[in-house]
């Protein structure tokens, strides 16, 4: 043979090799992204068998069920302020102070305090403000939770009290019974 038949039988050779290696490659990979496809899949279907079942077994069948209550405030005294029209319940053994300012002055700075009999501390308290604007300043800590209702046209009846207060749920009732008469 001659050199130039074996050069291009040379040439030929790793072409071919190469091809054939490609094709092992291209064949590699499509096996390899057919499994990733079927990995996925259980993945998936594995993560909503355990979501149904998670579901299932946490579903609303731990709660305690409380006997109802008839109305808290049944047997709650009555304030009831006929100069300003309003009125509401407070609970027995509580009492209700009238912190009312100069009633000459421009803003009177009428205000109720109430709290336990004997108990002068000011985070178990709750104020009642009759207020020209929506809410009082919340940076004081007895003022921190508040609930503003419209009183008159240019006024609002504002109960609060503070984070510390133990009697949430008496403050909100309180607010709760409010009328206006």
């Amino acid at each position: 043979m001659s050199e130039e038949m074996i050069d291009h039988q040379e040439d030929a050779t790793p072409k071919e090799n190469s091809s054939g290696e490609n094709k092992k490659q291209d064949q590699n990979k499509e096996e390899i992204k057919g499994w990733n496809q079927v990995v996925v899949a259980i993945l998936i279907l594995a993560a909503l068998i355990g979501g149904f079942y998670w579901g299932k077994s946490s579903a609303i069948r731990n709660v305690e069920v409380k006997e109802v209550i008839g109305d808290l405030t049944a047997e709650w005294d009555v304030y009831e302020s006929e100069k300003y029209g309003f009125s509401f319940k407070y609970p027995v053994g509580w009492e209700v102070k009238d912190l009312t300012g100069d009633e000459e002055s421009e803003d009177p700075n009428i205000e109720y305090i109430l709290r336990e009999k004997d108990n002068s501390d000011s985070e178990q308290s709750i104020r009642i403000r009759i207020f020209e604007k929506r809410s009082v300043d919340a940076r004081n800590p007895e003022d921190a939770i508040q609930i503003s209702l419209p009183f008159d046209k240019k006024n609002y009846l504002i109960f609060s009290t503070s984070t510390g207060n133990e009697e949430k749920e008496i403050f909100y009732n309180i607010a709760a019974t409010l009328l206006l008469n």
